[in-house]
């Protein structure tokens, strides 16, 4: 994740991280999905709800 993230930063790209099957993950000590500048859930893989899907 550190290489990805350094090589976005010196390219000026921005992360878009897919979480949909990672919930309550945790990479380094920081949970997965606040790594990049946006990130996908699918929250209806692991409970129900109406929205089914969120970003961050």
């Amino acid at each position: 994740m550190n290489k990805l993230l350094d090589f976005c930063d010196s390219k000026k790209l921005i992360l878009i991280e897919d979480s949909a099957h990672v919930i309550d993950s945790k990479y380094d000590g920081k949970s997965l999905g606040h790594f990049g500048g946006f990130s996908i859930h699918s929250f209806s893989k692991f409970f129900f709800c109406f929205v089914l899907g969120g970003k961050i």
